[in-house]
């Protein structure tokens, strides 16, 4: 496969995704990565385990313009190179990258999001809430997968995100360079570094800005400079706080005491070699810093966040207390320095609790979370058996209604390819049939008795998950899932065909007007959240928002049943209220009095005779080609099973 790895810097990629990219390497796969190429100022970081590197100039603000050109070239480089798969990682990469995939994802491209850390978790802002959770939640609806590297961010999405969300523990620490060292290698490192043998060494890594907060640590160490003569404080990394840092430093007479090494690629020359790691960090994912202390067997004082608190038992593997508790990070780093067998403890017992995060770890959890997905790129054969098995269940459908007297038409695009292909249109990948009111009431209390064994009749009256309008007619011991929200449906969730409905328009424009209210509420509700974006969602989310949950599908009925008041008078015109647009288009009264069979496919089923004018009224000039690019299937399965249902494959029969 070809896959690519998106995110806003190149630094991103090479700090915290290589483990993964010489996974999929080793594998086979072709890998590309796009980002700024921003190595330049991170001292001696390389990319590898990577076959190209596409430059985007990304930039981290969502607000900086230049990110449109960024897009415009992301765009184009997906159109121009169809990969398998696109793994989008950071705010601004994931947004760009999982709009820009929009159209490769029809065409079946697979779209994971890697979240290193919601901006939303508990104790955040409100700010931090109303800003992005509804924008995370509202792209989660653009990719497949979303990915988690902590627990608190995976509970909380696995709940309220609609598509699909696997976690992962973190992104993996390669244990074969992070290890405990002999004494001997300890002290070698030590002197790598200038540090004496009875000196005792702290250490913080990460960019020094203010969510890293280096600046409590230098307080504590202030606090301790008299208690601890031979304290050793270092800062490992560089970014824009570095000057302050500087300053804070000198302010409190700490410059023998505090020293900042830069930007650092070899710390698993140094850390092997520190008494105790330190995070004051305000916010975390899941740090790899922390877990390649703990594979060092080093105690660890850290702050309290989602990421830290994940990896660090109070009392067990290290010490947790607020950000800014600077007496609190003294008090502990103290302990651990005149406890010498306390630290020894809680580095053994973080060593054992790290290996769930080493690399070999989090890159088994993202093969299989990567072998789970299907490989639709090519549909072919998968296309062809679908056409098999859907028209297997036209041909019941075609005996039932012929043996009860009941009218039915090819439609939609089943009907246009009937008329323009004589057959499926070759990108088309579903049947569809349309009958009068009056027959489709009597297909539902008839199936059970009329159909035979293994085709079952679904529709918004048997299930409340159940959000379309029409009925389905789907074959029993298949799985055709198209979104992650089904494979908890209650409904069954096999290989279907669908049936449409047509009612009878109103006939005066007063009740025209009224049963197109009664259209929009009947779909509105039945479906149970907003479809579309911009001021039509809002106005959608707020209908949703007026009635209770629980009363969304009776009110869905009861308007339903208002908007078929005129269903026998038959000198109405017909409608297919299944979407919003084709309420507003209307057909002659009798046009399922006058039926005829046509060649679909190598058999022969009903249609409109007056089948022109039906799909001139729906699609225009239908007999012309669209463009290439748009002969894509329009529902792309994420689950195809042709012989178990989802219940079975689950459950592994």
């Amino acid at each position: 496969m070809k896959i690519l790895y998106v995110a806003t810097v190149l630094s991103h990629i090479c700090q915290f995704h290589l483990p993964h990219l010489q996974m999929l390497k080793e594998q086979g796969h072709e890998i590309h990565v796009a980002a700024h190429d921003n190595l330049a100022v991170k001292n001696g970081l390389q990319l590898l385990y990577t076959d190209r590197h596409i430059e985007i100039p990304f930039e981290r603000s969502p607000y900086d313009p230049r990110n449109i050109a960024a897009f415009r070239r992301l765009r184009a480089l997906l159109a121009k190179e169809h990969y398998d798969i696109i793994v989008c990682n950071t705010p601004v990469g994931g947004i760009l990258t999982r709009l820009a995939a929009l159209k490769s994802r029809r065409q079946g491209t697979r779209v994971i999001y890697i979240a290193h850390g919601f901006h939303f978790y508990k104790g955040s802002s409100k700010k931090n809430w109303i800003l992005y959770y509804p924008l995370e939640k509202a792209m989660a609806r653009l990719c497949d997968i979303v990915i988690t590297i902590n627990n608190e961010d995976y509970q909380f999405a696995k709940k309220h995100f609609p598509e699909r969300v696997e976690h992962i523990h973190g992104v993996g620490v390669r244990e074969n360079r992070y290890h405990p060292a002999t004494e001997a290698e300890q002290a070698e490192m030590r002197r790598a570094e200038g540090l004496s043998k009875d000196d005792f060494v702290v250490i913080c890594t990460g960019e020094l800005n203010r969510n890293k907060n280096q600046t409590t640590l230098i307080s504590a160490a202030a606090l301790l400079k008299n208690k601890i003569p031979n304290l050793k404080v270092l800062l490992a990394g560089n970014g824009p706080k570095e000057a302050d840092l500087r300053r804070q430093i000198e302010a409190v007479g700490l410059d023998n005491v505090v020293k900042l090494l830069g930007y650092r690629t070899d710390l698993e020359k140094l850390i092997p070699a520190v008494d105790v790691v330190v995070s004051c960090s305000k916010r975390e994912g899941l740090p790899l810093n922390i877990v390649e202390a703990m594979l060092c067997r080093k105690p660890v004082a850290a702050s309290v966040n989602r990421g830290n608190s994940e990896l660090v038992d109070h009392g067990v593997t290290g010490y947790l207390q607020q950000p800014e508790d600077v007496k609190a990070f003294a008090k502990h780093i103290y302990h651990l320095y005149k406890d010498k067998s306390l630290a020894e403890r809680m580095g053994e017992a973080g060593c054992r609790k790290a290996q769930s995060y080493t690399a070999a770890a989090v890159k088994k959890e993202l093969s299989n979370i990567l072998s789970s997905m299907p490989e639709t790129k090519d549909m072919s054969a998968i296309q062809k058996q679908l056409w098999i098995t859907e028209q297997e269940i036209l041909d019941v459908i075609d005996k039932v209604c012929v043996e009860n007297g009941l009218r039915y038409s090819l439609g939609y695009g089943t009907l246009l390819g009937a008329v323009r292909h004589g057959g499926f249109i070759p990108w088309d990948d579903d049947i569809d049939v349309m009958m009068p009111r009056e027959d489709y009431e009597r297909l539902i209390k008839i199936w059970p008795s009329a159909a035979p064994e293994g085709y079952l009749l679904e529709t918004e009256r048997m299930f409340d998950d159940y959000v379309n309008n029409f009925l389905k007619i789907r074959k029993d011991h298949t799985t055709y899932l198209q979104f992650e929200s089904e494979r908890k449906a209650s409904h069954h969730t096999g290989i279907f065909v669908d049936i449409f409905p047509a009612d009878r328009r109103a006939p005066g424009p007063i009740s025209r007007r009224l049963q197109k209210i009664c259209f929009a509420v009947n779909l509105l509700y039945n479906r149970g959240y907003a479809q579309k974006g911009g001021r039509t969602a809002f106005v959608q989310r707020l209908l949703l928002s007026f009635v209770p949950k629980q009363y969304h599908r009776r009110l869905s009925n009861w308007a339903g049943e208002k908007s078929r008041k005129w269903t026998d008078n038959t000198t109405c015109e017909l409608v297919f209220p299944c979407t919003i647009r084709d309420c507003s288009r209307f057909y002659p009264a009798d046009l399922f009095d006058h039926l005829e069979k046509i060649p679909f496919n190598g058999k022969e089923y009903y249609a409109f005779r007056e089948r022109d004018l039906f799909l001139r009224t729906r699609y225009g000039n239908y007999m012309e080609l669209p463009p290439e690019d748009e002969r894509v299937w329009k529902h792309y399965p994420i689950l195809v099973d042709f012989q178990r249902n989802y219940e079975e494959l689950e459950a592994g029969v």
